[in-house]
């Protein structure tokens, strides 16, 4: 079987297509042409509305220089109004600072002064109070070296006396010995010496008197030592008729004689 194509013969054009065709192309070219120009003025129009809008920003700007220029000469023709003032008010304020600056003088030297003053009188408190405090030491030491003191009691058996045994211990003194009146002792021996009654107040005298100087010597009786052995021993020998001064005089005998 032949195809169709090959057997149907082809039709010549006709006139009137030949008119319509070239219409068509006529037309083509037509929108062609005029297509061109319309993006022209299209891309024209759009330049000048962002030229537009370029110089209406810049009109702007200015309108703001202007603006700002205004405000910067009224705050200059301001300042210049107050010049005057400042100008007039220049002595008063030197004067100002002159008194200022006497006060704030007068004040930190008022200030030192009395900082002076306190410091003055701390330092003395400090040094009275370190003193008093010395004297203490002092006393409180004397008294610990009394207490250390080596005592010899006579009596006239030998016998300790309980009583002033007590008194004594109670009071802190340590190294008492206690024995009978005997002239021939070695006095040197001992720090202090006491008497009791009834050994006889001319034996004791005449003990003190051959005996060491160093040593310091305290009755406790209802006798007196003469005058001519209170003199020469004034700060050796002390004495007692009463229980309650034994320890006040025997104290003031070995710390300030």
């Amino acid at each position: 079987m032949t195809p169709l194509f090959f057997t149907t013969p082809l039709r010549t054009p006709t006139p009137v297509f030949s008119i319509v065709k070239t219409l068509g192309l006529l037309c083509l070219c037509v929108l062609l042409c005029s297509e061109a120009p319309a993006q022209k003025r299209d891309s024209d129009s759009v330049k000048i509305s962002r030229y537009d809008n370029e110089l209406r920003e810049i009109k702007y700007l200015k309108e703001d220089i202007s603006r700002l220029q205004e405000r910067v000469k009224d705050a200059d023709e301001k300042i210049k109004s107050y010049e005057g003032i400042f100008d007039n008010m220049q002595p008063v304020l030197g004067f100002i600072t002159i008194v200022v600056t006497l006060l704030a003088g007068y004040f930190i030297t008022l200030f030192e002064g009395v900082k002076k003053k306190v410091d003055d009188r701390i330092a003395e408190a400090i040094r009275q109070e370190s003193e008093n405090l010395y004297k203490i030491y002092e006393g409180v030491k004397k008294e610990v070296e009394i207490y250390k003191k080596k005592i010899l009691v006579f009596t006239s058996y030998g016998v300790p006396d309980d009583n002033l045994k007590h008194l004594l211990r109670s009071n802190n003194f340590r190294s008492i010995e206690f024995q009978k009146f005997d002239t021939n002792i070695n006095a040197a021996s001992y720090d202090l010496i006491i008497f009791t009654e009834p050994i006889d107040i001319d034996h004791i005298q005449q003990f003190i008197k051959t005996s060491s100087s160093d040593v310091k010597y305290f009755y406790f009786g209802s006798q007196f030592f003469k005058d001519d052995l209170a003199k020469s021993f004034k700060y050796h020998v002390s004495s007692s008729k009463f229980p309650s001064q034994i320890i006040g005089n025997i104290m003031n005998l070995l710390k300030y004689n």
